[in-house]
């Protein structure tokens, strides 16, 4: 589970990492963080407490988060999307956060071809205005 709260007038974001893939900020020059975890999966053990994290988000950046069947689709012969090309799309920095979820879901879409889809594939961007 990933769970954050951004201030979009001010591109404060804080966070907690549940276990869940590294969502990722970029902005124009590329990626500028991944956002680790803080603490295990959501109910793994009982009473586990987790680091909450901030980050600040600047004008024209962008934050990318999704499942873990974006980087692990499957081509027909078996291999796997992977995280090196999740992270060479994002490097390319979309014109829109909306654009970004465009362009990596036809590329897994393509990538997948004619082999049955893994696991879901479910991914959230958004970005600060520019100022």
């Amino acid at each position: 589970m990933f769970f954050g709260v951004l201030n979009p007038s001010t591109g404060n974001m804080i966070y907690i990492n549940a276990g869940h893939e590294s969502p990722v900020v970029y902005g124009a020059e590329g990626i500028k963080a991944h956002l680790e975890s803080t603490g295990p999966a959501v109910g793994m053990m009982p009473g586990m407490e987790f680091q909450i994290e901030q980050i600040q988000l600047a004008p024209g950046d962008s934050l990318f988060t999704y499942t873990d069947g974006v980087p692990e689709a499957h081509d027909p012969d078996g291999n796997m999307f992977s995280d090196e090309r999740l992270n060479g799309l994002l490097e390319n920095h979309a014109a829109s956060a909306s654009e970004t979820i465009e362009q990596v879901e036809k590329a897994v879409r393509t990538h997948i071809s004619t082999a049955p889809q893994f696991d879901d594939i479910t991914m959230l961007a958004v970005r600060r205005l520019p100022d």
